[in-house]
């Protein structure tokens, strides 16, 4: 039985908790694969890679599909799929990451070298995410250079560059196995 999870938010440890919780719960109704409905505009960076490395360990496959948007750090929890699809007219943004300072903060060299290394890290994960979940694609992709220079990807450059598997519309098999997470 095919279970459908839609994930229609930002990422966050929130988010990403009722995903975890969703998935366990289609495993303990008898899913044999889930298919994950992903429309998000990013988020928390730890979050992401927390939603990736999750996904990875389930025992059975998850197909990620992009419904609409799959921005940002979303892009690690898309790839996390075992196959991967993309409506038409769906788009991929890869951009720098950000970090955010809530109000004026005084900030001395040593916390501005951690920040910065922490940014630095954290691409160099998404930019290893990419190269291995890309491995067989028709060409290869500077993820670094497509990051930093704020991309946005057709479905059909996705193929191309071994995001998706092709263009397919995602459809809900069954009502009775379909999970929400939305904001």
């Amino acid at each position: 039985m095919i279970h459908t999870i839609h994930f229609l938010c930002p990422v966050n440890a929130s988010t990403v908790s009722i995903l975890q919780a969703h998935c366990l719960q289609a495993l303990v109704k008898g899913a044999e694969s889930i298919n994950l409905h992903i429309s998000s505009s990013g988020g928390e960076v730890t979050s992401g890679f927390t939603a990736y490395n999750f996904i990875k360990t389930l025992p059975i496959p998850v197909n990620t599909f992009n419904i609409s948007n799959i921005d940002s750090i979303a892009n690690a929890i898309f790839l996390a799929g075992t196959q991967r699809f993309a409506n038409s007219g769906s788009r991929f943004l890869l951009h720098p990451f950000q970090w955010n300072f809530g109000g004026m903060q005084s900030v001395d060299h040593e916390r501005m070298r951690e920040w910065v290394g922490s940014l630095d890290h954290d691409l160099a994960r998404l930019v290893g995410i990419f190269d291995k979940e890309t491995t067989n694609a028709e060409e290869r992709g500077d993820w670094n250079a497509l990051i930093r220079e704020s991309t946005i990807l057709d479905p059909e450059r996705a193929i191309a560059l071994g995001l998706i598997e092709r263009v397919e519309e995602a459809t809900i098999r069954d009502a009775n196995s379909t999970w929400w997470i939305t904001c």
